[in-house]
């Protein structure tokens, strides 16, 4: 067994990664949905040690994410039929997390947190079906998202231009399908 811990200070019990039985998902906060840190910044135990990874407008913007977007139920329930939901509802980054921190990393906390956690970019997706869009077993199709979400990436490429577009990357994540007929 291995201890975890989330930026957001949670802690929690799963298999080793170098365990035959390890999933992907041990690594998910299952009270924030978080990623677990890197081992080389947890910190042994302290209290509130890790929530100071994160400055602070930063951590309550992605407070404010998780709770806006897991307060709807899991988007497979609702656009795929025969979807079985397993586990809690996770925040997913439809423009990924990563992405947008490396693109952005040279703006102030504010701006960077405004584009990070903005909740038009986020789905609610149960635990199964956030490891699968993960692993890319499933996707969101172009045509399956929200105008919200294309609307907002294509202002923040309208608002910082001469970076790597965000409506591009949520085209790379988000392939044009099949239409629901």
């Amino acid at each position: 067994m291995a201890r975890y811990h989330c930026p957001n200070g949670h802690t929690w019990q799963g298999r080793s990664s170098l365990s035959p039985q390890f999933s992907p998902a041990e690594l998910r906060c299952p009270t924030c949905g978080a990623a677990a840190e890197p081992k080389l910044r947890q910190s042994g135990g302290r209290r509130n040690a890790l929530q100071a990874a994160e400055p602070p407008v930063i951590a309550e913007a992605h407070r404010r994410f998780t709770a806006l977007v897991t307060e709807w139920p899991c988007w497979a329930r609702t656009h795929r039929p025969g979807h079985r939901c397993w586990g809690p509802v996770d925040p997913h980054h439809l423009v990924p997390a990563a992405w947008i921190r490396q693109t952005f990393s040279d703006l102030p906390d504010d701006e960077l947190a405004a584009i990070l956690y903005e909740p038009a970019i986020g789905a609610p997706l149960c635990r199964a079906f956030h490891d699968a869009v993960e692993t890319r077993a499933e996707v969101i199709h172009w045509h399956e998202l929200d105008d919200e979400c294309k609307l907002f990436c294509q202002r923040v490429d309208e608002r910082y231009p001469g970076r790597p577009s965000m409506l591009e990357r949520l085209r790379l994540e988000s392939p044009v399908g099949e239409e629901a007929a």
